[in-house]
């Protein structure tokens, strides 16, 4: 379905293609997937193109930033751009000392080095998971309706497990108007002798839990407190080495200062795919087997 340019306005697709991958052993954003053989990024375009998205930023590291510049010449885009996440580019009133630090900051600060370049409403999705067509169709309706608050599209927790290994998901907590209010980050979730459960079974959590996987739906004026909130983390943090400044919790403050709410959108026609293991891969070139069948991928997305 293609959303119709005078229902919905401009928007921006924001790729965060920086992580390493330290579980799959590889880069999950280059790896490519089903009969296409393209990467699950490539899917994502597809679908941002046949749901209006006029443009393309993609955050990189300095090892997939090729890959993804090949990614959008090989895909005819010319409204893209590539941005690397550097350690060393902080808030210039950070006063911290940056040059011990091996890694970037996480997904908030991923969020915060595209603040010059995003000027239309946009979605962010991770380039290295799949959401289904329906998540892009969701998250256009959802610009053709609201002009001010911001959108989460979720998945249902049992969606969203690998049966190779356990994960890490941000729990949500919805109100009765369907507006997010809490995140929780929670590690080492699995499946366990059939209950979902944290830590081999400290927390039974239930299969119907709605989660983040980081597909949001936002606006540029998140970037007018996003800098201040990322000096002040940096600026309280005790950990140089490892602390990550994390974008559920960076655009849930955000959202408060803000005074905007952050609805619930539930993606219940498509399954999320992720690749947190290498032995995740053929699952996932199996619904994609499927998806080229019933959602309408054609073999060959670039034509």
């Amino acid at each position: 379905m293609m959303v119709k340019a005078d229902t919905c306005p401009a928007w921006t697709l924001v790729l965060l293609a920086a992580g390493h991958g330290s579980r799959f052993g590889g880069l999950k954003q280059l790896h490519t997937f089903g009969e296409q053989k393209a990467t699950l990024a490539e899917f994502a375009i597809f679908d941002a193109l046949r749901n209006g998205c006029s443009r393309f930023v993609a955050v990189v590291n300095a090892e997939t930033k090729v890959g993804f510049e090949r990614i959008f010449h090989r895909m005819g885009l010319t409204e893209a751009s590539c941005i690397e996440q550097c350690t060393h580019a902080i808030p210039r009133n950070a006063s911290i000392n940056v040059r011990k630090r091996q890694q970037p900051w996480g997904t908030g600060h991923a969020l915060w080095t595209v603040r010059d370049i995003v000027s239309t409403p946009f979605m962010v999705v991770n380039a290295d998971d799949f959401y289904g067509p329906s998540a892009y169709r969701l998250g256009t309706d959802y610009l053709a309706r609201e002009s001010k608050h911001y959108g989460l599209v979720t998945y249902p927790l049992a969606k969203t497990l690998s049966a190779n290994g356990y994960v890490s998901r941000g729990l949500c907590a919805v109100d009765e108007n369907a507006w997010v209010t809490h995140i929780r980050e929670c590690k080492h979730i699995a499946l366990n002798h059939r209950q979902i459960t944290v830590n081999a079974g400290e927390e039974i959590l239930s299969p119907d839990t709605p989660v983040s996987m980081n597909f949001w739906i936002l606006r540029p004026n998140i970037f007018s407190v996003l800098e201040e909130l990322f000096a002040q983390f940096l600026q309280k943090t005790t950990d140089i080495l490892a602390a990550e400044f994390y974008l559920p919790e960076a655009i849930c403050s955000a959202s408060k200062l803000l005074n905007v709410n952050i609805a619930s959108i539930p993606n219940k026609h498509d399954a999320w795919l992720g690749v947190t293991y290498a032995e995740d891969v053929s699952k996932v070139n199996e619904v994609l087997r499927d998806s080229t069948l019933s959602k309408g991928y054609p073999k060959n997305l670039w034509e």
